[in-house]
């Protein structure tokens, strides 16, 4: 199903597979904590995530500098952390600068009052060193989260099925505004449950062409017919071919795709959902 591209085994191919093979072999460097060793905190935040990296900094026989390691476990609960140890939190932002800021009110007032009871230094950071590792958890994070629909696009979504009792499908199409529009579709020949999943995206887009509808966002559940129809996937069975080439041949072409959606979101929503496409 996936596109098949040439493939050569080469020397450069084999001298990364082997520098692969020697990274894993080696025992990932963490640390375990002392009694009373100080620690660093690195942190990176967004509006919708925040992520923390907590490490020691030690010297190490042949290195010139300190080497920084992160500490090898961490409960989820960090308040005995700042109670046993002194906590240096290194960071770009003036944290120092807010904490003690006398004028500050509401939440800002309350946390130095929070924090009273611990050690905590701020230092500003220098240098990039374990930031990345703060930076690259909150970066990862963030891309769990699927971006918000364009209030300007509509919204189609489309599910097909192969039962006992035969095959249907089920189209939803939603305003911006939120007013939703549904359409059953019952499939009267016997085929399988993908040719299913494209009757109903292909009369979903039909119908959203009657309603002079000129941008239009897309969910499915089958991961299928998102990846032929976004091009990452070959179709190769010719039933298969011609649906796919029926969608390809709307006024806008199906071109971006992402993962899908969760069971408990698919339930929470009272419609199929998952794998948005972009028309």
């Amino acid at each position: 199903m996936k596109k098949t591209t040439p493939f050569e085994w080469n020397d450069q191919a084999d001298e990364a597979f082997w520098d692969q093979k020697r990274m894993l072999s080696i025992a990932p460097v963490l640390a375990a904590l002392t009694e009373k060793e100080p620690l660093l905190l690195y942190i990176a935040a967004t509006s919708r995530s925040v992520s923390m990296v907590m490490l020691v900094e030690r010297p190490e026989k042949g290195k010139v500098q300190s080497v920084q390691r992160p500490v090898y476990y961490l409960s989820e609960k960090l308040k005995q952390y700042f109670q046993e140890h002194v906590v240096t939190v290194v960071s770009m932002a003036p944290i120092s600068e807010i904490m003690g800021c006398r004028d500050a009110s509401g939440w800002v007032a309350k946390w130095p009052i929070e924090l009273a009871g611990h050690t905590i230094l701020y230092e500003p950071r220098t240098t990039i060193k374990s930031q990345a590792l703060a930076d690259f958890l909150v970066d990862w994070t963030e891309t769990q989260y699927l971006p918000p629909p364009d209030s300007t696009h509509r919204r189609m979504h489309f599910d097909g099925s192969k039962m006992r009792s035969g095959l249907g499908a089920d189209i939803v199409v939603s305003s911006p505004k939120g007013d939703r529009l549904r359409y059953a579709l019952q499939i009267h020949f016997a085929t399988s449950n993908n040719v299913a999943e494209y009757e109903a995206l292909v009369h979903g887009l039909r119908l959203a062409k009657e309603f002079s509808v000129r941008r239009i966002l897309c969910y499915g559940d089958s991961d299928l017919v998102v990846q032929q129809c976004s091009g990452e996937w070959d179709a190769r069975d010719t039933n298969i071919s011609n649906y796919r080439f029926l969608v390809s041949s709307c006024p806008a072409s199906l071109t971006a795709a992402s993962s899908s959606t969760s069971h408990e979101q698919k339930t929470k929503r009272g419609c199929p959902e998952a794998l948005p496409v972009t028309r």
